[in-house]
C-alpha cells in the first residue's frame, strides 16, 4: 500500500488499481450504518468502499463513458490516451483545448455534501479497484468538478440513500432474528 511519501496510484499486477484516499467524509448518521454494514454483513472497511463505487459506476457507466467520450474530445485526446490518463490519479488531465463540455445533469446532483470538518472526517487509506472503473471514477470527479475524497463521500450517501433499507436492513434483521428470510422494515413489507 502507498505511504506517506509514496505514489497515489499504483498499477497492480492483475490490472486494477490502488488508489490512495487518506479519507472521506460522512456524517455520524451514514457512517454508523457504513460500520454495521461492516460488523454484521463482514465487509472489510476499504472493500466496502470500493463496491459502493463499484456499484455506482454499474449503474451509470454508460452516462460517465459518454462523459469521458466527450471529455477526451475536448481535450484533444484519443478515448484510449485518456483512459490512460484516466487511470493515474496523481498527475494532473491534458488541459482542454477547446471549451469544458457541458454535461448532463451528474447522477450525483442531488446528494447533499457532508459537512467537511474533522468531526465527520473518516480515515480511509487506499482504494483499490479495477482500471474501468477506475477511470470511470475519475470521471465522476471531472464531472462534478470535485475532489475525489468529495466524489466518494458523495457515492456513499447516495449508496446507503438507495440500499440500506432494501439490502442491508433485511439481512442484519435476519441473522439477529436467526431467520432465512430477509427481514424488511415494517414500511418495506
Amino acid at each position: 500500500m502507498p505511504t506517506q511519501g509514496t505514489p497515489l496510484f499504483e498499477d497492480l499486477e492483475n490490472g486494477g488499481l490502488e488508489v490512495s484516499l487518506k479519507y472521506l467524509y460522512a456524517d455520524d448518521a451514514y457512517w454508523e450504518k457504513y460500520e454495521l454494514a461492516c460488523k454484521h454483513l463482514m465487509w472489510l472497511r476499504t472493500t466496502l468502499i470500493s463496491q459502493l463505487i463499484n456499484s455506482f459506476i454499474a449503474l451509470h457507466w454508460e452516462y460517465y463513458a459518454e462523459c469521458a467520450e466527450l471529455d477526451a474530445k475536448a481535450r484533444g485526446l484519443s478515448v484510449q490516451d485518456f483512459f490512460d490518463e484516466c487511470c493515474n490519479f496523481e498527475a494532473e488531465l491534458t488541459p482542454y483545448i477547446k471549451e469544458r463540455p457541458t454535461f448532463k445533469p451528474s447522477p450525483l446532483d442531488s446528494i447533499i455534501d457532508c459537512e467537511t470538518s474533522s468531526a465527520y472526517r473518516r480515515r480511509v487509506r487506499t482504494i483499490r479497484i479495477g482500471r474501468a472503473n477506475g477511470a470511470l471514477l475519475r470521471m465522476v470527479s471531472v464531472v462534478d468538478r470535485a475532489s475525489l475524497t468529495v466524489v466518494v463521500s458523495r457515492v456513499l450517501r447516495w449508496h446507503f440513500d438507495r440500499y440500506w433499507e432494501k439490502l442491508y436492513v433485511p439481512q442484519i434483521r435476519a441473522a439477529e432474528a436467526k431467520s432465512f428470510r430477509r427481514l424488511f422494515s415494517k414500511t418495506q413489507e
